[in-house]
């Protein structure tokens, strides 16, 4: 609990914190109610052992869609099992005790949420969160498998009508599941650094304002196409874009008219581009695009298409609505070409001052 406080301190944005807190917090009641086993009525330390498992897994279950996502009907499942498990605690804790029954149930019923609680990771979509919740789902995984193990061992042999003197079996599970129970506190642990440092990145590579790549985080990116284009006989595309009389904007409306431009321009290029294509902002108002796997025609009504989203846009700010247009100039780099990412953006840029001072709002090129 410790080292999840830690960590989340460092990274305050983190979903499920509390939920996962809450979870270690149940898991510590469970403990106690068994440890206290003799020593309080046995009803009230099956029910509070048992009965609190069951509703720190709905509680993981829960941080986990924090983290992960909701998925339609997997938290009504886990609801529904912890009823279930509730109602097999008190009736063959309570009312009719029965070892047995009691934990051949219980073991149906957690090693259920156990692996319901996995799926919220496995069938995640998202390929960075699956991979660093990966290690978290395995354990839930093995959790629910040591469970069931448990569940046939004891149909097949019984249970001990006093369970803390069971023999080697049932205390191999019981170390088998405190072990796997512990690395989903690590598997957690590594999920909010691996936040961390994926924010990191994030920051390190976005510009703040537009949510576009930065200049680094741009050029980056070119020099990974430019080995592909080393590689493979491919092309590659890149667009230089300035807004019109954009000072004009800033002089007329504030800076902070001309960053809700620059912001309507981002969200312009978003919309304009395909999913491969990388944009980045480079300066106050120039925009840089690379399109990856484009030969020259295609490039031109990419870049068509990005001039006119742009030329449409209506930039509401307090209470003005005005409009801005773009200067464009795009260059091909083929396979056969000896000339480097400085040279194609220099042709990029050629293009697009010769748009500038021809009056703006068109999309030109230049051959490198």
């Amino acid at each position: 609990m410790l080292l999840i406080l830690t960590n989340a301190g460092m990274y305050r944005g983190i979903g499920g914190v509390g939920k996962f807190l809450l979870y270690n917090v149940c898991l510590l009641i469970a403990a106690i109610a068994v440890l206290l086993r003799g020593q309080i009525p046995d009803p009230l330390s099956i029910v509070g052992a048992t009965g609190t498992f069951f509703v720190g897994y709905y509680v993981l279950m829960l941080g986990l869609e924090d983290l992960f996502g909701r998925r339609r009907g997997q938290r009504f499942v886990q609801a529904a099992l912890v009823v279930l498990g509730l109602i097999a605690v008190v009736q063959y804790g309570v009312i009719t005790p029965n070892t047995s029954r009691r934990l051949l149930l219980f073991s149906l019923v957690l090693g259920l949420q156990q692996w319901n609680a996995a799926g919220v990771i496995l069938f995640q979509s998202h390929r960075a969160k699956w991979k660093m919740g990966l290690p978290m789902a395995v354990m839930l995984f093995l959790l629910g498998c040591g469970n069931f193990v448990r569940l046939v061992g004891i149909h097949s042999t019984g249970a001990p009508s006093n369970y803390l003197e069971s023999g080697f079996f049932l205390q191999s599970i019981v170390i088998f599941t405190t072990c796997l129970q512990c690395g989903i506190i690590v598997a957690y642990v590594w999920i909010t650094m691996a936040l961390l440092r994926q924010d990191l990145e994030v920051q390190a590579s976005t510009d703040s304002l537009t949510g576009l790549l930065n200049r680094r985080a741009i050029e980056v990116a070119a020099n990974r196409e430019l080995q592909k284009l080393r590689r493979k006989s491919t092309r590659v595309c890149a667009l230089a874009m300035d807004l019109d009389a954009f000072k004009g904007i800033n002089d007329e409306h504030g800076h902070r008219g001309g960053d809700a431009a620059l912001v309507a321009v981002a969200n312009c290029l978003r919309s304009a581009l395909r999913p491969d294509d990388l944009a980045a902002r480079v300066g106050g108002d120039e925009f840089l695009v690379i399109l990856p796997a484009t030969n020259l025609a295609m490039a031109e009504v990419i870049a068509e298409k990005v001039r006119t989203c742009v030329a449409d846009l209506e930039i509401s700010h307090e209470q003005a609505v005005f409009r801005v247009t773009t200067s464009v100039g795009f260059a091909e780099l083929t396979d056969d070409s000896s000339a480097s990412w400085d040279q194609l953006m220099t042709h990029c840029d050629r293009a697009m001052y010769a748009v500038k001072r021809s009056g703006g709002n068109q999309a030109l090129t230049t051959a490198v």
